[in-house]
């Protein structure tokens, strides 16, 4: 996210904008956790750390775009 923006010519604060952006793919990360848990490849326990990781990570996606939208009109 951030690194593709910043080599595609976007200012370092501009490829963080992008990079928040894209945090919130909670979905995706969930369902391939669930395939890899029902193929047995990942544990219940690593399952649970993904969810929740997923979910920390959709709910900061907001409060984060917040916070760099107020920092670039000071």
């Amino acid at each position: 996210g951030s690194l593709g923006a910043w080599l595609g010519g976007m200012s370092g604060f501009d490829a963080l904008s992008v990079a928040i952006g894209m945090n919130a793919r909670g979905a995706m990360e969930i369902i391939l956790a669930m395939i890899g848990m029902r193929l047995g490849i990942i544990s219940t326990q690593v399952f649970a750390v993904l969810v929740l990781v997923a979910i920390v990570t959709s709910l900061m996606t907001a409060p984060l775009l917040k916070w760099r939208i107020a920092r670039e009109r000071r």
